[in-house]
């Protein structure tokens, strides 16, 4: 099986042909708990079922793992095919919007091209929540 790996801020992702997996990083105690808190809020927000989100299709308690399909990489070519030129690092303004804006919910993603993935025709989040967000979704 061939894989590569990434490091996020809280998380090593492995990328397989097939999903991508997310434990914490251990490289240092404070990471390896946000990286735990981090799966655990994707866990929570998954479960809402969300258009927007990447589905987690397998995980384990304690945001120990968390293992998402593999997505396709949301590059500035991606967005903008017909200006080759462009090397933005985040999503148009009203995409961003229309994207994480609904009547009843707001999806907790960050305006990053790397916090978003192509994934069975549509942009979804692949790193996404956070503590505040939980909160917030907890007060509605």
């Amino acid at each position: 099986m061939s894989w590569t790996t990434r490091l996020g801020a809280t998380r090593l992702v492995i990328l397989t042909r097939r999903h991508a997996i997310k434990p914490p990083r251990p490289t240092a105690w404070h990471l390896f708990l946000s990286g735990l808190l981090a799966n655990r809020t994707e866990r929570i927000f998954a479960q809402t079922e969300w258009p927007e989100l990447c589905p987690i299709r397998w995980s384990l308690p304690g945001g120990w793992l968390v293992v998402m399909p593999r997505c396709n990489e949301v590059t500035a070519r991606s967005v903008w095919p017909s200006e080759p030129e462009r090397t933005e690092d985040h999503l148009p303004d009203d995409l961003y919007e229309r994207l994480v804006e609904h009547d009843d919910y707001r999806v907790p993603a960050e305006n990053k091209l790397f916090s978003w993935g192509w994934y069975a025709g549509r942009l979804v989040a692949v790193d996404y929540g956070s503590p505040e967000a939980i909160e917030e979704r907890m007060r509605c």
